[in-house]
């Protein structure tokens, strides 16, 4: 395998999809992605407030929900229970206090296809209202992944391979099928100059 593996999320237009649980979600305008093997964190540019994502280890959305709050101190302002895009999600809005720093708590527990996907907006009582937008924006747009393309993403896979033909570097990566704005990129992996000569028959790495 050559770089990331896409199965286990990646982004593209300003979207998250994670193939291999089969979900997708918008990044709110000017907030971060960080895709890490036990959870996905979103973070606003100032990065005072964020939305931390992971997956239960309950089988429905009533026990991940309790689970959470029986794990924590919170005080809870309201809990709901309607579908997001079909599937059934249990809502909650929560204070976390610690000495004088008040937390708001956003959370949502979605029975998505992959398991239960719990989400938890973080922003200080004082910065919530002006986070709340971004914090929808995600929440309402979590959804299943339909493109068949999408979902059948493989990894970028390491060939090792002969050059077909003698020449710039740059023309023999052509006849084996790279595209252009790859060719920088296997010139890095090569340690070679796209101007450099090759000669017919030596040993080339690119990714397919």
């Amino acid at each position: 395998m050559y770089g990331k593996d896409p199965r286990r999320g990646f982004t593209s237009d300003g979207r998250f999809y994670h193939p291999e649980l089969g979900f997708q979600f918008p990044i709110p305008p000017g907030w971060t992605l960080l895709n890490k093997a036990s959870q996905v964190i979103v973070f606003a540019e100032d990065e005072q407030s964020l939305v931390q994502m992971t997956l239960a280890a309950e089988a429905t959305v009533e026990q991940a929900a309790d689970a959470f709050l029986a794990s924590q101190q919170l005080e809870v302002l309201a809990r709901s229970q309607q579908p997001v895009n079909g599937w059934p999600t249990v809502s909650l809005q929560s204070i976390h206090t610690d000495g004088r720093r008040r937390t708001v708590v956003r959370s949502q527990f979605i029975a998505g296809d992959g398991g239960v996907l719990i989400f938890h907006g973080l922003a200080t009582e004082n910065d919530y209202k002006s986070r709340e937008a971004a914090f929808d924006y995600i929440y309402r747009g979590v959804a299943p992944i339909a493109d068949p393309d999408i979902l059948q993403a493989e990894p970028r896979r390491l060939l090792v391979t002969r050059a077909p033909e003698a020449g710039e570097f740059q023309s023999v990566l052509r006849t084996l099928g790279v595209a252009d704005d790859e060719l920088q990129e296997m010139a890095n992996l090569n340690g070679l100059r796209l101007v450099d000569y090759i000669d017919e028959g030596d040993w080339l790495k690119i990714v397919r």
